[in-house]
């Protein structure tokens, strides 16, 4: 007796051109559900008191070599010095550190924990040019 093997071949162009209509159909029948509620947000009012204006800013720059303020070059030791000298007028005072791109990130570090040490929190980050 003679089997017949014959065999039987999936026609996969049409399986898959069906899986792209369907695939199509579900994208532009879907529709996206949009989670909304009600956040009511306190905004916060003018301030009281009087306002900082930029010259009431104190600025540090940050060199590869050494600190400066006001034209004066100051080592870390002698900054912290200074910082801890003037921290009572700079509680107040948001200090503008402005660094120097050839400056070594430690300075940066190094200022910042002497600022942290006398209790100033109030600072802006510069890139020098």
């Amino acid at each position: 007796m003679k089997k017949n093997s014959e065999r039987s071949e999936v026609p996969i162009a049409a399986m898959i051109d069906v899986v792209f209509l369907l695939l199509v159909y579900f994208i532009v029948t879907s529709t996206q559900v949009v989670d909304e509620a009600y956040v009511q947000v306190n905004l916060p009012g003018p301030v009281e008191g009087p306002e900082v204006k930029p010259k009431d800013s104190f600025n540090v720059f940050v060199f590869e070599e050494h600190y400066e303020v006001m034209g004066n070059k100051y080592s870390l030791s002698e900054m912290d010095n200074y910082l801890s000298k003037s921290a009572q007028f700079l509680k107040d005072v948001p200090v503008n550190i402005k660094i120097s791109k050839q400056a070594n990130h430690q300075k940066l570090v190094r200022l910042l924990d002497s600022l942290n040490k006398v209790e100033i929190s109030k600072f802006n980050l510069h890139t020098l040019r």
